[in-house]
């Protein structure tokens, strides 16, 4: 894969660096993805675009107890991460909820942690589907404007994971692709095809670009 991934991105995208070896830090952005046993960042694509996107895959799960280990809980995603276009002051994490025989669960997301407080805004919508966590209330406030707020309405399907921190921004996208990481084993590798793939990265890459000017 890492023969084959850089000079095919080079010419899908011609601007932008791939990188098969490395990745993003895990502790910038495990509190916006699900808690899993094990957690794999693979692969670092930076478009070298403003405002400095960049895009790594995740593998994550929790195995199975019993002598198979077999994954029990897994997560097939990506991981987009941009720079804050302003200053903001402590962090804020927004993570998708889930209902569990009609309660309110955290969806499997860490609870408040590290001096974070939970809180609710003024939209039904999205206090039934999200939990805020934050440091600095009045600057979380401030940065979920109504128009904010309607954005991550719309992503209510999409079960997206939101981070940020040190001005950094953390999106978390579960697509069910792994596309930087290398197949498992001979008969996972014959099933893999550069065509299908390099489709599958301009697309990712396009709604990147889309999440991106929302910030």
């Amino acid at each position: 894969m890492n023969r084959i991934l850089p000079p095919m991105m080079r010419i899908i995208l011609p601007k932008a660096e791939f990188d098969g070896n490395n990745n993003l830090p895990l502790n910038a952005f495990k509190k916006a993805v699900p808690i899993f046993s094990y957690y794999y960042p693979a692969g670092l694509l930076d478009l070298q675009e403003q405002p400095e996107l960049k895009i790594t895959d995740l593998y994550a799960y929790s195995p199975q107890k019993g002598k198979d280990r077999k994954g029990l809980y897994e997560f097939y995603g990506q991981i987009y991460t941009l720079q804050y276009h302003s200053h903001f002051e402590g962090q804020l994490r927004i993570v998708p909820t889930e209902k569990v025989w009609g309660k309110e669960t955290n969806g499997g997301h860490f609870p408040a942690c590290d001096g974070e407080k939970k809180i609710d805004v003024e939209d039904i919508t999205h206090n039934e589907h999200y939990n805020i966590f934050c440091t600095d209330e009045q600057a979380a406030r401030k940065f979920l404007t109504p128009t904010m707020i309607s954005w991550f309405d719309r992503q209510i399907s999409s079960g997206l994971g939101f981070s940020l921190n040190d001005d950094r921004i953390y999106l978390i996208v579960k697509s069910d692709l792994a596309l930087f990481t290398p197949p498992k084993n001979k008969k996972t590798w014959k099933k893999w095809n550069m065509e299908k793939t390099a489709r599958q990265i301009k697309s990712m890459v396009a709604s990147a670009r889309e999440l991106a000017e929302m910030f």
